[in-house]
């Protein structure tokens, strides 16, 4: 997961990534995916849908560092890389998904959410594999993106934990 936030922070900082997120978020109705996760796992159509929907999630957000990403996850955790693959392409809707939620409970733009997001990546950069700030062309994990510049257009988060994610 935290390989999935790493990348989801890393994406919406970069160029148009923050709008393409939401549109992402958006379009592919991940808030829902969390109303019945153990159902979509169960039912073969839905998860093999789930996992199709994960591959699209990873092929965007990793562009054409996913093979690199597998790899390094693969190495470190000691699974198969189709495990590796497997894994990642079920956990990216349900992570989105979490995006989702913190995006629609905080009433955030592209902005926002970016902001959101960037403000937890110290914490998640320091979960995630070694390694992988490299993988994404980066020198440490703390350099995943800056906090975007129009922050007067997004809506500031309220009440609740600015950290949907966090293990409590």
């Amino acid at each position: 997961l935290p390989t999935l936030l790493t990348g989801v922070i890393h994406f919406s900082s970069s160029g148009s990534g923050a709008t393409q997120l939401v549109d992402l978020i958006t379009h592919g109705d991940y808030g829902t995916v969390l109303n019945n996760l153990s159902g979509l796992l169960n039912e073969g159509n839905t998860a093999e849908k789930m996992m199709n929907s994960g591959r699209n999630i990873l092929s965007l957000v990793f562009a054409g560092k996913l093979s690199a990403v597998n790899e390094l996850i693969t190495t470190s955790s000691g699974i198969k890389s189709t495990s590796t693959s497997s894994l990642l392409s079920l956990a990216a809707p349900v992570v989105l998904g979490v995006v989702a939620r913190a995006r629609a409970a905080q009433g955030l733009n592209a902005v926002g959410l970016t902001t959101l997001l960037l403000n937890q990546k110290e914490g998640i950069a320091r979960l995630a594999p070694a390694g992988l700030a490299s993988v994404l062309g980066l020198t440490n994990g703390a350099n995943l993106g800056t906090a975007p510049t129009n922050t007067t257009s997004w809506m500031a988060p309220t009440g609740g934990s600015q950290v949907p994610w966090e293990q409590r």
